[in-house]
């Protein structure tokens, strides 16, 4: 506690400074040794997996007591990852790294997902919602982002006729004020034929326009190898504009608009989540 109440007052970004994030640079210049500091947060984190794990255990086992097993599906997905200094930071939501982006996501309905299958292919949150679709047995509407995954579990997969489509995986960050835990620069991360294009649009001097990284022998991208394979980046770059053209056809209304209406207690929550300034 010391060792964060040192830390907290090279902290910049007042929201962190509350919750106690300190960077590896504040550390540094607080004099804390940053290591055996964030082993001590990766005992929480480890701690808080076990007693998810705990519940789910119990969430199961209840299920199979009343008999609802066969009838449930049970889906595990995580939002986003935490940070412990791969990239000299902690908390999240400030990079398109993997160490953020890449979640779990697990699901279970005996007779329709195959047990034991493990998806090598990546696959998107947005394909969630057309899976449990498919898996209820309703149609999925017109223009729906992602595409049902059972094509590539479910035993029931070549009745049902479907199609697994490889398409590129997205995560955005988007700036903020400089003061902002997110940070004022602002990147793309696209994911296909296994490599990580990361497009820094807004950047400050220590970051290149391009990070190209091997999704499978550096999921936590420590080595950037852009530099190796131009051909790669521009293709890659090439893809990304297709989203994003794609996405600005189909662009939702301003925040100002989307609150309005919204009452003062609404509002005062959603500010203190970070999702309003």
């Amino acid at each position: 506690e010391k060792q964060l109440d040192a830390a907290r007052e090279f902290i910049t970004s007042p929201f962190l400074r509350r919750l106690g994030m300190p960077d590896r640079a504040h550390l540094e210049e607080a004099g804390v040794d940053p290591e055996p500091f964030i082993n001590y947060f990766y005992d929480w984190y480890d701690g808080s997996i076990r007693g998810m794990d705990t519940e789910i255990g119990r969430l199961l086992e209840r299920l199979d007591e009343l008999g609802l097993t066969e009838k449930t599906l049970v889906i595990f997905i995580g939002d986003h990852g935490e940070e412990f200094f791969e990239h000299g930071k902690t908390w999240h939501g400030h990079t398109v790294y993997g160490e953020l982006t890449n979640v779990p996501m697990i699901l279970r309905r005996p007779g329709d997902v195959a047990a034991g299958v493990v998806v090598e292919e990546t696959v998107r949150t947005i394909d969630l919602f057309p899976t449990i679709l498919e898996l209820s047995g309703l149609a999925a509407p017109e223009g729906i982002q992602g595409q049902s995954l059972l094509p590539l579990f479910s035993a029931a997969a070549s009745e049902s006729g479907g199609e697994w489509i490889a398409l590129p995986a997205v995560s955005e960050k988007a700036a903020g004020p400089p003061n902002n835990p997110s940070g004022s620069h602002e990147s793309y991360a696209l994911i296909a034929e296994g490599w990580r294009l990361i497009h820094n649009t807004i950047r400050g001097d220590d970051l290149p326009e391009f990070e190209l990284y091997d999704e499978a022998k550096d999921p936590l991208n420590a080595v950037n190898v852009a530099e190796d394979h131009p051909d790669i980046v521009e293709r890659l770059s090439a893809e990304m504009e297709i989203w994003r053209s794609e996405v600005e056809a189909g662009k939702l209304i301003s925040d100002e608009e989307m609150i309005e209406g919204a009452s003062a207690e609404e509002l005062k929550r959603l500010r203190s989540l970070g999702y309003l300034q």
